[in-house]
């Protein structure tokens, strides 16, 4: 998940992740906002970005001007969902390869 913010990742499989991550958020009741916009912005792009905003029903242009306290809890949320996707993504590796 630290590949996603690094960009460590092909290109495509960035965009994936990161609209996987936003689904996550939307899934879990965590309210996108205008650090989510931003964070997504650079990675998918201000059109996809606004695309999938509007899919789960948010108004896009109203985040595009938020608060700066709003912007550092998303940017929180989704540190938190990047921490806890590679502690389960690493535990699913120790579980094939039988190393605890």
């Amino acid at each position: 998940a630290d590949d996603l913010v690094r960009g460590n990742m092909d290109p495509r499989s960035r965009e994936l992740a990161a609209e996987s991550m936003f689904r996550r958020m939307v899934n879990d009741h965590i309210q996108p906002d205008r650090g989510t916009f931003q964070a997504l912005h650079p990675i998918l792009g201000l059109r996809r970005v606004r695309q999938i905003f509007k899919d789960a029903g948010i108004e896009p242009t109203s985040l595009q001007h938020g608060s700066r306290a709003s912007s550092a809890s998303s940017v929180q949320k989704l540190r938190q969902l990047r921490t806890d996707h590679q502690s389960q993504v690493t535990l699913k590796m120790r579980r094939k390869r039988n190393v605890w």
